[in-house]
């Protein structure tokens, strides 16, 4: 993969990585971040639905969603988000677990920090 690929898909990641949790509702439709299994199969749908003008890049993307969701799922129940569900931007935007999770999967950066506020956001638009 290109290194101009391998940042087109960072920044999706980052942006969509977030996975576009707009409006969903509640129940099954917005599960809790505990809930690892309901909101990493969520994640990964919305991962897979989302893309730019860039297809090798989607495809790059979408072929990492299962890691991603994974990670992204992982540090949000160690930041102490386990009750927060997937919809809940005011809770889940502009945190950091999104660009960690794209810099640790889609380029093998290990990220430094942990989680809280600032980051590259974890939804796309947010």
């Amino acid at each position: 993969m290109s290194r101009t690929t391998s940042r087109l898909g960072m920044a999706l990641a980052t942006g969509v990585a977030a996975v576009g949790l707009a409006a969903c509702g509640g129940g099954s439709d917005n599960p809790k971040v505990s809930d690892a299994s309901a909101f990493r199969s969520k994640c990964e749908s919305k991962l897979k639905s989302s893309s730019t003008g860039n297809s090798q890049a989607n495809e790059f993307v979408k072929s990492k969603a299962s890691q991603l969701c994974t990670c992204i799922q992982q540090k949000f129940q160690a930041a102490g988000l386990g009750d927060k569900r997937f919809n809940d931007s005011a809770a889940l935007n502009n945190r950091r677990e999104g660009t960690q999770c794209a810099q640790e999967v889609l380029i093998g950066r290990s990220s430094s920090g942990g989680g809280g506020s600032g980051g590259g956001g974890y939804f796309p638009g947010g």
